[in-house]
């Protein structure tokens, strides 16, 4: 491929590459570093396995002994001198300052240099050179006896000494003992296949290219795929386990194009059950193609980590794996993961995980309406909601779904359920802080908002929802440039930047930034009839011609007077051809179809103009959300600023 980078596969500096398994284990300060094991512990007992690209990092900067190192540096000697982003060896920093400030105690800590690079800092422990901002010398300790291949990771060890814990062995003992005589009495396997001690899903990785293929490009898709978790949430590993999932991904070039071939193989190999195929347009998509791969595995191992796990049928692992492939889509059938789980669950009644999924895709489906159809969907869901929380009562995502079933104006019930999936199992998490952000954004409290999704974005770094929802957020707080910015590397990662484009254009109009929305204009929106009014509106904003945005607002207004007609973008329109209470029904007649997360368009700046009129009043106080701001005594960001609705008085006044 022609536009792939020329420097893909040169390298730069001459740094020694880190090899982990010829690397002597040393110390670092009060840290006991093996980096052939991934291994680092305190004299405490407590330990941490780092990923392989954070291991090899780590080495490269205590290597240096308190120098500089630069981003190329460390391209060299731990990423073979292959292309990489910054954002991946940010990530990594990042992941060595976690590091630092938890098992490490704050005994050392990454400095960045600005434009230069990076340097390893100790900070105790340290000799006279430490104070003057060196690296006290690496004590290489005795090298560690062999593994046995197939040895699995070391488990982390409870900050507490053997001798006091008696008891506890004894009954871990019995427990295992009392799995082992059931397991062989009942045939059901009582441990989860692909999980390790820790409850952490693990997948094992490998990627090839094949011949006409940019040189590196298959190290480079490795490191996305490594990339995507962090290893509290999924744990990468190249060599696979008995009992491990497997990912293979080839690249190859067929006609001209690039397409990456892959296959995910259940433990103890066998045929694989999910084979997609995906094109990556340049090397920036790649890192879109990598999520998409990794979310779906992940998706699949997880159905055996998440719940006690069952010997589950062919039928049920092909429709679970199909429901992974599907929700994995930036643009996802909603019905077809319906019936993928429903399958699944009459397949396979002890599968918790795929109860709780179904519950919560019945949500979506369900929206806010109120029909008997979705009176149905709704008893439907909770009872899956209640099979999954039977089967694994920490199951945060049917916590998740009973919040997203509940009725509209029950903006505490919600709020509750969404705090007790907070509480959930560790692998939850993600999924919770994002539930947590919607709501938030929801009831127009936009800087908590903000901070929830930057959360959840570092549970799963580069999630579409997540980062789409900060621009959102960003732009509304009046910071359009940290948005665009957002929109722009997100688009040029996608093959398909479809539902970017969409916010991306609302947001520049907004912004005045008129030369970006006259290019997304015409790209942006799917039906004709609201494409044309767009393009009409935009060219009539930016050369200030009243005529052609009252032209466009007629032909918005006209969309919407129509269910079958009435879209996001026909909301929007409105709002910026100064109909504000069109606009304003529009949004609260998208409510049934869409749900509560539709509020969010409320809070807006196309909708600024909007919030000041008595028919915003009236809307907030039929939908409950007047009520909410009330009683809970937290008001919108929006009654905080300068020039707010006489509504916030109000509400002021009677909280």
């Amino acid at each position: 491929m022609s536009d792939w980078p020329s420097k893909f596969d040169q390298r730069n500096g001459t740094t020694a590459p880190v090899v982990l398994a010829h690397e002597l284990p040393f110390r670092l300060g009060a840290l006991q570093v093996e980096p052939a094991l991934r291994l680092v512990s305190t004299d405490d007992g407590r330990e941490e396995i780092l990923q392989p690209r954070t291991m090899q990092v780590l080495v490269s900067l205590a290597r240096s002994a308190g120098k500089i190192l630069s981003r190329d540096d460390l391209t060299e000697s731990c990423w073979s001198g292959t292309l990489v982003g910054d954002d991946s060896i940010n990530r990594v920093i990042a992941q060595l300052r976690k590091l630092a400030d938890g098992i490490g105690d704050q005994r050392f800590a990454i400095e960045t240099i600005t434009k230069v690079g990076y340097r390893l800092i100790v900070l105790q422990d340290a000799s006279a050179a430490n104070a003057a901002g060196h690296l006290p010398a690496i004590a290489p300790t005795a090298a560690p006896a062999a593994t046995p291949a197939g040895t699995p990771a070391v488990a982390p060890i409870p900050n507490r000494p053997l001798h006091k814990r008696p008891l506890m062995i004894a009954g871990v003992a019995a427990a295992i003992l009392l799995a082992i005589v059931t397991a062989v009495i009942t045939g059901v396997s009582l441990w989860p296949a692909s999980a390790a001690n820790d409850g952490v899903a693990e997948l094992a990785i490998a990627t090839s290219a094949g011949p006409g293929t940019p040189p590196g490009a298959a190290q480079a898709l490795h490191d996305e795929l490594a990339s995507v978790f962090g290893p509290d949430q999924l744990r990468i590993i190249d060599d696979p386990r008995g009992g491990t999932y497997r990912l293979d991904a080839k690249l190859a070039e067929i006609a001209g194009e690039l397409v990456v071939f892959a296959e995910l193989r259940p433990p103890g190999g066998g045929p694989a059950i999910w084979a997609p195929r995906l094109p990556v347009r340049d090397a920036k998509t790649l890192k879109g193609v990598a999520s998409f791969l990794i979310f779906a595995a992940r998706c699949d191992v997880s159905g055996d980590v998440m719940h006690a796990p069952v010997n589950r049928s062919p039928v049920a692992v092909a429709a679970w794996a199909g429901f992974c492939d599907e929700n994995s889509k930036d643009t996802y059938d909603n019905g077809r993961q319906i019936e993928l789980l429903r399958t699944a669950t009459r397949a396979e009644p002890r599968f918790a995980d795929a109860h709780a999924m179904l519950a919560f895709a019945l949500g979506e489906e369900i929206g806010g309406r109120r029909d008997p159809q979705a009176e149905a969907l709704r008893a439907e869901g909770r009872r899956a909601a209640a099979a999954a929380l039977a089967l694994d009562p920490r199951n945060g995502m049917a916590h998740l779904a009973l919040a997203s079933m509940k009725l509209p104006r029950d903006f505490f019930g919600r709020e509750a359920e969404t705090n007790l999936a907070l509480q959930a199992r560790p692998e939850f998490t993600g999924q919770a802080i994002r539930s947590q952000g919607t709501l938030l954004f929801s009831v127009g409290r936009l800087k908590e908002a903000l901070a929830a999704y930057r959360r959840a974005l570092v549970v799963v770094t580069d999630n579409n929802i997540d980062l789409l929802a900060s621009a959102r957020l960003l732009s509304a707080m009046g910071d359009y440039g940290s948005a665009r910015q957002i929109y722009a590397t997100h688009a040029g990662s996608q093959n398909d930047s479809a539902t970017t484009d969409r916010l991306w254009l609302n947001d520049a109009i907004a912004a005045r930034d008129w030369e970006q929305a006259k290019i997304l204009a015409p790209i942006a929106v799917i039906d004709d009839a609201t494409r044309a009014a767009m393009i009409e509106l935009v060219a009539g904003l930016a050369a200030g011609d009243t005529a052609k945005v009252r032209g466009a607002g007629a032909t918005f207004e006209g969309l919407a007077s129509h269910s079958a007609t009435l879209t996001l973008g026909a909301a929007y329109g409105l709002a910026y051809s100064g109909r504000r209470v069109a606009a304003l029904s529009a949004v609260e007649r998208l409510v049934p179809d869409h749900g509560t997360r539709t509020w969010t368009m409320l809070y807006s700046t196309a909708f600024a103009p909007a919030r000041q009129t008595p028919e915003f009043a009236a809307l907030v106080e039929r939908n409950g959300l007047a009520d909410y701001w009330r009683n809970s005594g937290n008001l919108p960001d929006f009654c905080l600023s300068p020039g707010a609705p006489a509504l916030c008085a109000t509400l002021r006044r009677r909280g």
